[in-house]
């Protein structure tokens, strides 16, 4: 009733100053052109009295109905409304029940630290070549310091060992075993300069090439074997004293993050396209469920206008639903292709929780922020849902 009134003040004024002023104000018009010869006007203010009460009544009547009638249209409207919202959400917790014995939201979530982490070992290898021609660079002058090294030290070989030394230079393989003595160290430390050449100029070759391949087994790949690569000659480049360039320890260091999971290295494209790769490995027995979720979502952003019953709609569904499950939900609809739709209308509502809920350093209510894979970042994207 409210509602209507509010919907229609200015015809109500209307029809309530035509009743109060306007219709009095033609019952005494009348009377005084009509009664001269034709009546008293007691009676005419009789007959036009009960005459314009009878049209007040039927207008009032009619108004009552009206009111009525709509009322009771809302009433149906919000039944079926409710009805089909929870037909939607018992649809959707049978979805649940059946993806709920193989734990599958657990094992999308735990599949996107891996996808996360081959990302990350992929992106420090594209680390690595976009520094190509300053570790070149740096490589090169450490064959140049080997190099330097066995001019200036090769004329002290005893004359015990001058003869093997020649051999090693030529690259001959053969049995090479002698007593440690002072002589025999500096034998081997020339010896170890000549491999160590060798290697670091095989790695030249392989880096200028792209010949170490992107991640495909963690042990000695990627990432993981330009860095254990680099580590070798840095650490046997103390035998020279060579000086270690800061750029290349940095640029270790960077290589390191990239091998032990800092996933805040990740650039966009590498993010989403872990988590659409997480998700599409488990997509066929997980579609059904977005699609359900999704249309439960739309139907409360299309039906529901009244924002408390909208705010109850959102709370019965989020009861049905735990942490994992709504974390999949969130990286689903924030970074897929697939999920943009479904964003479009979480967008909508406060689903993850009021703005003041989802601050940093307050308590989430519906789940534990720490899961987040990007905790500040995450959050963000959560607080721009609901603003109108």
């Amino acid at each position: 009733m409210n509602k209507f009134i509010r919907d229609n003040w200015k015809w109500l004024l209307i029809g309530i100053l035509g009743t109060l002023i306007v219709m009095p104000a033609l019952t005494q018009l009348l009377i005084n052109v009509d009664t001269s010869n034709k009546g008293s006007d007691d009676g005419w203010l009789g007959f036009w009295g009960g005459y314009l009460g009878a049209i007040i009544g039927v207008a009032g009547a009619i108004f009552v109905v009206q009111i009525q009638l709509n009322e009771d249209k809302k009433g149906r409207e919000a039944e079926k409304i409710d009805n089909t919202y929870f037909n939607l959400l018992s649809m959707h917790n049978e979805q649940k029940n059946i993806l709920i014995g193989v734990n599958i939201f657990e094992i999308i979530y735990l599949n996107f630290k891996k996808e996360l982490e081959i990302q990350l070992l992929d992106e420090g290898l594209d680390f690595f070549y976009s520094k190509k021609v300053i570790i070149s660079e740096m490589l090169q002058d450490l064959l140049s310091a080997y190099k330097k090294n066995i001019e200036n030290q090769e004329g002290k070989i005893s004359p015990e060992f001058l003869e093997r030394w020649k051999r090693k230079k030529r690259g001959e393989m053969f049995s090479d075993e002698y007593p440690v003595t002072e002589e025999s160290r500096l034998y081997e430390d020339l010896c170890w300069s000549l491999i160590e050449i060798k290697e670091i100029e095989k790695f030249l070759i392989d880096v200028e090439n792209k010949r170490i391949n992107h991640f495909s087994d963690k042990i000695f790949k990627g990432v993981d074997g330009v860095y254990e690569e680099l580590d070798k000659h840095i650490d046997r480049s103390r035998s020279i004293q060579w000086d270690i360039p800061d750029e290349l320890s940095k640029l270790k260091v960077t290589l390191r993050n990239f091998q032990f999971g800092h996933i805040e290295l990740l650039p966009n494209d590498r993010k989403r396209k872990a988590i659409e790769l997480a998700i599409n490995t488990y997509y066929s027995e997980i579609g059904a469920y977005f699609r359900i979720f999704h249309r439960i979502i739309k139907y409360i952003n299309d039906k529901v206008k009244d924002e408390e019953t909208k705010k109850d709609y959102l709370d019965f569904l989020r009861a049905t639903i735990n942490e994992k499950e709504m974390l999949v939900i969130f990286y689903n609809a924030a970074y897929t292709e697939r999920g943009k739709e479904l964003l479009k209308e979480i967008r909508k509502t406060t689903f993850f929780g009021e703005h003041q809920d989802l601050l940093e350093n307050r308590t989430v209510q519906y789940f534990n922020s720490d899961s987040l894979i990007w905790k500040s970042e995450d959050l963000k994207i959560m607080r721009e849902f609901g603003k109108k």
